[in-house]
């Protein structure tokens, strides 16, 4: 998967992903993602994060792919979390893991590596063989290798005719589910323009006069909206 990213993201234009709220719009291109990724992996081992630990972290937006691309460069695991997920796991016993350790990431809470404990539903997860990610899901933590990672974004992208080079609209800024590798990660490697939103307190006009504004060519929308008028019939 390093390779992979090296090639998709050094040095390179596309993808790009782009936010717009009350603060202004932010761009971040290929390059820049690939950079700050390697500059996240140095602060992450300066803290304490070695190969085969967990990153848990409920960090969004951009800082959700950097993470992922700086724990591939790293070899950590990567878990995305809602801030309650991630509340629920700091609130959790945490136990010896044959070595593995785990780092809690927030806003607002100073970064911690508990060396060579995780929460106990973590443990049979970090055991897979070059885990690359795990999402935890409703039920049992869900974890993927990078092939895994690589062969679900290529069934989707036959199913879905995902084209390359089109421009995405996703309301789902957070991506701590399976978002992050149907959405955000289809469309990093189809190397799109991806413009990142967050769909709380918006109706499905709303939505839909967004992506036609930036002449979105796709529109991901999370489960929680699927539920608005006009937008259930499009999942």
């Amino acid at each position: 998967m390093r390779e992979r990213l090296k090639t998709l993201l050094k040095g390179q234009g596309t993808p790009v992903l782009q936010t717009c709220d009350a603060s202004g719009e932010t761009i971040i291109s290929a390059a820049n993602i690939w950079t700050s990724a390697h500059g996240r992996r140095i602060e992450l081992r300066g803290v304490g994060l070695g190969r085969g630990d967990v990153l848990a972290s409920s960090l969004g937006g951009f800082q959700a792919i950097v993470d992922f691309v700086a724990c591939a460069i790293g070899g950590f695991i990567y878990l995305p979390l809602s801030p309650e997920a991630l509340a629920m796991l700091r609130a959790e016993p945490f136990a010896p893991a044959g070595g593995a350790g785990i780092m809690l990431v927030a806003e607002g809470l100073e970064p911690r590596h508990h060396e060579g404990v995780l929460p106990a539903r973590l443990h049979g997860a970090v055991r897979t063989p070059g885990a690359l990610l795990v999402l935890l899901g409703e039920s049992e933590p869900r974890t993927f290798t990078a092939v895994a990672i690589e062969a679900r974004l290529a069934a989707l992208q036959a199913k879905l005719r995902t084209r390359d080079g089109a421009t995405r609209l996703s309301y789902d800024a957070c991506h701590n589910d399976m978002a992050l590798i149907d959405d955000l990660l289809l469309g990093l490697f189809n190397r799109q323009t991806i413009h990142l939103r967050r769909g709380e307190g918006l109706n499905a006009a709303q939505m839909l006069a967004e992506a036609g504004r930036l002449e979105a060519e796709e529109l991901a929308v999370s489960g929680e909206n699927l539920d608005l008028p006009g937008l259930r019939a499009m999942a």
